[in-house]
């Protein structure tokens, strides 16, 4: 089913993006701490692809993340 994409969507192949700096990380802070990220990578210069969301469990249902997410689309359609 499909081509097999390891290489760009291993947990190995985020990593080394995420170290190198080649793609977004946006994240939300309280008191210090971070509460919820988005991390993703160009899939062309049309749209992104979404490789990890997480929110802390004590911030689910409050729209941190949902604001998060519009503030990612927005770096992304100025291409960054």
């Amino acid at each position: 089913m499909g081509t097999d994409n390891t290489e760009l969507y291993s947990y190995d192949a985020w990593y080394k993006r995420f170290i190198d700096g080649s793609q977004p990380l946006v994240y939300a802070m309280k008191d210090n701490k971070i509460v919820s990220a988005i991390l993703g990578r160009p899939e062309n210069k049309e749209s992104l692809v979404i490789g990890f969301v997480a929110c802390h469990e004590n911030y689910r249902k409050q729209g941190i993340t949902k604001e998060l997410l519009g503030y990612f689309e927005d770096l992304a359609k100025k291409g960054i």
